[in-house]
């Protein structure tokens, strides 16, 4: 396909156009998203699949570990905190989550690991591997047909699993302060992520895989050594093996790419997203591509942001001059820096602006 030939550096006829987070296989979220849904049928699909009953932590899915949910009210209006309980083996651990009654944004308001002693308690539950059946990865993508490619998403990756745990303020504490705590739950965790991803390649699924997460592991939460010890030598064995059973590996990473492009593409990295521009990042589509653009594929270059806070003229200017940078030499693909998710409802200008998206990418992405 189109999308598979360009994140591998084949020729394509033209530049792949994808609407990051809208899926038009499924139902919008509600109705002012209909038309956002209807335009992404234009554009090169990239869905993302994930098996069924992820378990609640660590990839772990003994038997003997029980999650339960509960839920209370909240000083917050509008909002409900969720109580998660995990135990097992006489021990527990809870985390909160405040959650929007009307879909707004969420966030973590008491974070599962507070202490070294319970991080070494979660890693000595009973464990069992996560080994999902993958029939519905199959009929997926042959739902989806010649209009894109399935892919299959891992969990987030261990620094961002950690993060998840501690709250950014603790990781960054225990980065000086806890170092060999982290590294345990690193080593621990990322040994299971490789075997799961592992397991879902050798039951057929694939050729592309995609994870989030290195974003918690770069400047400025971390630092670039921090970034080589827990991300780059955790994941790199990991995506070694997905391409020895000819598998793709798609990455997200939010921030400033400058200092970075050079270790995703040693990493083995084979289509990185979104690469923002400057003010959110630090270096421009065509900097980009004169660094990694022959080893790697890029993707994105518009800010999410832009879609609602440029004019129709000034947006359709901001996509040509994207286009002309990234497009010379293949290897990149049109698309936002982030999903429409955080609204609730869609403005007109986003979808306006949206409109304005497509039709540049299919004019312009020719080659």
């Amino acid at each position: 396909t189109r999308l598979l030939n360009t994140i591998r550096g084949l020729p394509a006829d033209r530049v792949p156009v994808k609407t990051w987070g809208v899926d038009p296989t499924k139902e919008p979220r509600n109705e002012s998203f209909r038309p956002l849904h209807e335009l992404a049928w234009l554009c090169d699909q990239m869905p993302g699949w994930g098996p069924k009953g992820l378990p609640a932590v660590a990839l772990n899915a003994h038997p003997e570990i029980e999650l339960t949910v509960s839920n209370h009210s909240s000083r917050h209006a509008g909002y409900v905190e969720d109580i998660h309980v995990l135990t097992a083996g006489g021990r527990r651990f809870e985390s909160r989550f405040l959650r929007g009654l009307s879909g707004e944004p969420g966030m973590i308001s008491k974070h599962m690991i507070e202490s070294p002693e319970a991080m070494r308690d979660l890693l000595a539950l009973p464990f069992r591997p996560f080994q999902p059946p993958v029939d519905d990865f199959l009929s997926a993508q042959d739902r989806l047909g010649t209009r894109g490619v399935l892919m299959a998403m891992l969990p987030a990756d261990p620094i961002y699993q950690l993060q998840i745990l501690l709250g950014s303020e603790r990781l960054a504490m225990w980065s000086v302060e806890e170092r060999d705590t982290l590294r345990s739950f690193l080593k621990t965790y990322g040994s299971r992520w490789h075997e799961y991803a592992a397991y879902l390649q050798q039951q057929g699924v694939g050729p592309l895989f995609g994870y989030v997460g290195p974003e918690l592991g770069i400047p400025p939460l971390l630092s670039f050594s921090d970034f080589e010890e827990f991300v780059f030598d955790i994941e790199k064995p990991v995506l070694d093996t997905l391409h020895a059973g000819g598998g793709l590996v798609w990455v997200h990473c939010h921030g400033r790419m400058r200092g970075l492009l050079e270790r995703f593409a040693a990493m083995g990295v084979d289509c990185l997203n979104p690469i923002e521009p400057p003010p959110m990042g630090d270096i421009t589509m065509a900097e980009a591509k004169s660094l990694v653009g022959q080893r790697m594929t890029l993707e994105g270059n518009l800010e999410i942001g832009d879609f609602a806070d440029l004019t129709p003229d000034a947006f359709r200017a901001v996509c040509e001059r994207t286009m002309r940078e990234g497009k010379p030499g293949g290897r990149f693909i049109f698309g936002q820096s982030s999903d429409p998710s955080h609204w609730l409802e869609l403005p007109p200008r986003v979808l306006e602006n949206y409109r304005i998206f497509v039709e540049v990418g299919l004019s312009f992405g020719r080659f």
